[in-house]
């Protein structure tokens, strides 16, 4: 009976290890997926910040060239005035 007992003891203790060792590889690589997982996430982020900061700058590019076309049509304007009234005196119209 102490040598069945001994066996059986000894057969738990295996079982268990066994098990505690499955479960820790089993978590060690949950561990590792998550790792995995949360770098690719910064990435990501990371990679969305660069794209948005890269838009931003073609947007405020393209808003002082739009200021710079309105200044450049006001300018058009006046001097197209200035030849009108150049080219017909009886209509001045004059510049506010």
């Amino acid at each position: 009976m102490n040598q069945k007992l001994k066996r059986l003891s000894n057969l738990l203790i295996v079982y268990f290890l066994n098990n505690c060792v499955y479960i820790y590889m089993r978590d060690k690589a949950f561990f590792y997926f998550l790792i995995v997982l949360l770098f690719f996430c910064f990435y990501k982020a990371h990679d969305t910040s660069k794209d948005n900061e890269r838009l931003n700058k073609i947007c405020v590019d393209q808003e002082e060239v739009i200021q710079l076309q309105n200044h450049a049509i006001e300018a058009q304007s006046i001097y197209i005035l200035e030849l009108e009234r150049i080219s017909h005196p009886s209509r001045a119209h004059y510049v506010h």
